[in-house]
């Protein structure tokens, strides 16, 4: 516990969180709620809603999470973009089963003949990927030629885009602070293991650090049965609200589903392969909430992403 101290107020209430054992051997036989008929497209904003993922840095669920929603929501008719952001770990195209395209320094560099199509990776349902495998901080040392350039073809990337899912690093580098600050959205992955949990919290409360009023959301997985998921879910609300005087959404959970090893071994998303799966059904649900955050919530889409981020970059002293 030593090196957690530092978390501050509302880490010993997490770190008490086992369930009982009534609650372990409670059945699973619950069902899940089924998925609601696809949301109707939202064509009144140019530029699409940012939702940026973040999580436990020592698996693969997070990048996991990225690309199954970006296939399920694509599935439903949305215009979907992914943006791996993680410069630790940039695996959304070992995960997409598509070899990695260019570099965006190449993109940066290359002249008006360069293609899109040798950077931007095209996925199912007309959905695209991009890598964004470069260091923000070295982008103002770029002559401004350079720089509007690869602000042109980055802009054109999220053009009539409805949303934007982000793969970005629990880690607060430079890069996902910036994507921290700027999403109009974020999910946390909230393990069910007890250390797992006490590193949720601690990634909250620094992105609460960086924006009190952010919209933040969490989806708990490795999730055994229903009540499990009820009980880690519950618990992190309470003590968010309670230490950290903010609000979370509960956007679902996903299943330890052995679906999930296979998928990601064999480099096939479980949103085209395993479609009748547990974690397939859980991933309709949490693609359903997001989306109805989206029309519910204050933030939209109105303004680019990357101008936005280019334009921070500028006003750093």
């Amino acid at each position: 516990m030593k090196n957690h101290k530092r978390l501050g107020k509302g880490l010993e209430d997490i770190s008490h969180l086992f369930l009982s054992t009534d609650e372990k051997q409670r059945t699973s036989s619950q069902e899940l709620p089924a998925p609601s008929p696809p949301v109707k497209k939202n064509t009144e904003h140019h530029f699409p809603r940012v939702v940026a993922v973040t999580g436990d840095h020592r698996s693969l669920e997070k990048s996991f999470l990225v690309s199954n929603l970006a296939i399920e929501l694509a599935r439903r008719g949305h215009q979907v973009r992914v943006l791996d952001a993680d410069l630790n770990f940039p695996d959304q195209p070992f995960l997409w089963g598509l070899r990695p395209g260019e570099s965006m320094a190449y993109w940066a560099m290359a002249q008006e003949n360069a293609q899109e199509s040798q950077v931007v990776l095209q996925g199912p349902y007309g959905s695209r990927l991009l890598c964004l495998d470069i260091d923000f901080s070295k982008l103002s040392a770029l002559p401004e030629t350079i720089r509007r350039r690869l602000l042109a073809r980055l802009m054109a990337f999220e053009a009539d885009a409805q949303v934007m899912l982000v793969d970005v690093s629990a880690s607060l580098n430079s890069n996902s602070r910036l994507i921290l600050q700027m999403a109009h959205q974020i999910v946390v992955l909230v393990p069910s293991d007890h250390l797992g949990m006490i590193d949720a919290y601690a990634a909250i409360k620094r992105i609460l650090g960086l924006r009190p009023n952010a919209l933040v959301g969490m989806v708990a997985y490795n999730i055994r049965m229903v009540a499990e998921a009820e009980a880690v879910t519950n618990r992190m609300t309470q003590v968010v609200r309670k230490f950290l005087n903010s609000d979370i959404t509960n956007l679902g959970f996903l299943f330890a589903d052995l679906n999930i090893v296979k998928s990601i071994s064999q480099r096939k998303p479980l949103a085209l392969s395993s479609i009748r799966s547990k974690a397939a059904t859980c991933l309709s649900l949490i693609a359903e909430r997001i989306m109805a955050q989206e029309e519910t919530g204050a933030q939209t889409g109105s303004s680019s992403f990357f101008a936005s981020l280019f334009q921070a970059l500028e006003d750093r002293p």
